[in-house]
C-alpha cells in the first residue's frame, strides 16, 4: 500500500462526549479529523466524495446504522479507505463479519486512546509518526 503522509479520518460514535475526545486526541496528534455522532451522515460524508478520507473510525451500537451496516455501504459505495471499528462486545461471528467487510482493526472498548496513534501509523504505511504528527 502507498504511504498516506497526512491521513484525513471521519470518526462516528453516537457519543457526543467519546466523539469529542476522539477527535481531541487525533488532532492533538497531528491528524486531519471529521466528527460525526450520526451514522447517516457519515455515510453521506463518504459517499459525496469517495476519497475524501482515508480511514473510517467507527463504533459499532449506533442508531440509523450500525457500524457493521456503515461499512458495508460504503463499501459497496466504493469507499477504499482503511476501517478501524470498535464495540465493548464482539462475538467471533461478528469479528468475521467485520472481516468479509474490509474492516482493517477490531478494538474493544473500553481501549486505551493511545493505541490509535500506531494503529493510524501501520495502517498508513509509515514507520514512524503520522504526517506532521509527533513522534
Amino acid at each position: 500500500m502507498k504511504a498516506v503522509t497526512n491521513p484525513k479520518i471521519l470518526v462516528v460514535d453516537d457519543d457526543a462526549a467519546l466523539a469529542e475526545c476522539l477527535d481531541h486526541f487525533l488532532q492533538e496528534a497531528g491528524f486531519a479529523v471529521q466528527v460525526t455522532t450520526d451514522s447517516s451522515e457519515a455515510l453521506a460524508k463518504i459517499t459525496e466524495k469517495i476519497d475524501a478520507y482515508d480511514i473510517l473510525i467507527s463504533d459499532n451500537s449506533m442508531p440509523h446504522l450500525s457500524g457493521m451496516q456503515l461499512i458495508d455501504q460504503a463499501r459497496k459505495a466504493g469507499f477504499q479507505g482503511k476501517v478501524v471499528v470498535y464495540s465493548g462486545s464482539v462475538s467471533p461471528d461478528e469479528e468475521n463479519e467485520f472481516k468479509a467487510l474490509g474492516a482493517d482493526v477490531i478494538l474493544r472498548k473500553p481501549f486505551d486512546f493511545k493505541i490509535l496513534i500506531p494503529t493510524i501509523v501501520d495502517l498508513c504505511g509509515h514507520d514512524e509518526g503520522g504526517g506532521d504528527a509527533p513522534s
